[in-house]
């Protein structure tokens, strides 16, 4: 008898485990959970974001797919949007994640584009930080990393671009660039990741012509910066 009811306990409690991972689920992927993204996104980036779509399929490696994400500009900057992408998705492996460690086996993104800008006083636009206190949140943020390893950045293993586009504007100096940016992986695991980067513009009246071609076979490296 006392058996039955240690077995019956455990279907009760298993059966209430995934119902709350069902409704947790359910709530990641409603429209109270986008706007609640959109909300804590604007508030570090210090400027409004907005996202089209947001969905998380959980699993050995968990998918983050997000959808027409946008960044805006300060009021002064050409561009409305300091950084857009049609579609982004992003692999999490999860056993590394438990442990406190983050690693990303790809990043796929569609039609990503930033516009980097300096203004004619030198204000640039991909500087989101609380300016006023940008040399004490620096030292700050460098004595935090090195005490705490959860602020360790993540390991990204393989990233793939279609469409990117990168523009630089700096009229004070005369430069304006434009390039077009591919990242591929290649079918096999063996194959090495490539990075294409072309485009052209002007500097101080003169044109340029620019065409960066690298390829790793290695994961990507993560850098500080």
């Amino acid at each position: 008898m006392w058996i039955r009811r240690i077995l019956l306990s455990m279907v009760v409690l298993v059966f209430i485990l995934v119902i709350l991972v069902a409704v947790g689920i359910a709530a990641l992927n409603s429209q109270w959970f986008l706007h609640f993204a959109e909300s804590k996104a604007t508030e570090l980036a210090g400027r409004q974001v907005t996202i089209g779509a947001l969905a998380l399929d959980f699993g050995r490696i968990s998918r983050l797919r997000v959808e027409n994400l946008s960044i805006a500009n300060p009021s002064w900057a050409s561009d409305h949007a300091l950084a857009s992408v049609d579609r982004l998705e992003v692999g999490i492996d999860i056993l590394p994640f438990l442990k406190g460690d983050l690693v990303i086996p790809d990043v796929q993104a569609t039609a990503p584009v930033v516009h980097l800008e300096r203004s004619g006083r030198g204000t640039t636009n991909w500087t989101i930080a609380d300016e006023g206190n940008s040399a004490h949140s620096d030292q700050s943020t460098e004595e935090s990393s090195e005490g705490d390893p959860a602020l360790n950045l993540p390991r990204i293993e393989s990233v793939t671009v279609n469409g990117g586009r990168l523009t630089y504007l700096d009229p004070q100096h005369d430069i304006f660039l434009a390039l077009s940016i591919l990242a591929t992986k290649g079918e096999s695991h063996s194959d090495q990741e490539r990075l294409v980067a072309e485009g052209g513009g002007h500097v101080a009246g003169e044109p340029v012509t620019i065409g960066l071609s690298a390829g790793t076979d290695s994961p990507l490296p993560h850098s500080p910066e």
